[in-house]
């Protein structure tokens, strides 16, 4: 994800919730290279509950590498 499509996708967050999504994502991973920060927006726009056919994909490969005991603890 692109620097300016997160912008077009978090557009009408409120900064409040912008600032929670933001914290949760770096929680995962702090970025410090571009496909981080791609990784990074996508786990914010998630956070927000704005998924995109992009970050959905993405929630899908991470489920399928997580086992299947955790996964209910996680949703």
């Amino acid at each position: 994800m692109t620097l300016q499509r997160f912008q077009r996708l978090t557009a009408g967050s409120k900064q409040p919730d912008l600032r929670r999504a933001m914290s949760v994502a770096l929680t995962v991973e702090v970025p410090h290279n571009l496909e981080s920060y791609a990784r990074f927006y996508s786990r914010v726009v998630q956070a927000l509950g704005e998924l995109d056919g992009e970050s959905l994909r993405a929630v899908g490969e991470s489920a399928s590498a997580t086992p299947a005991s955790n996964r209910s603890a996680i949703a």
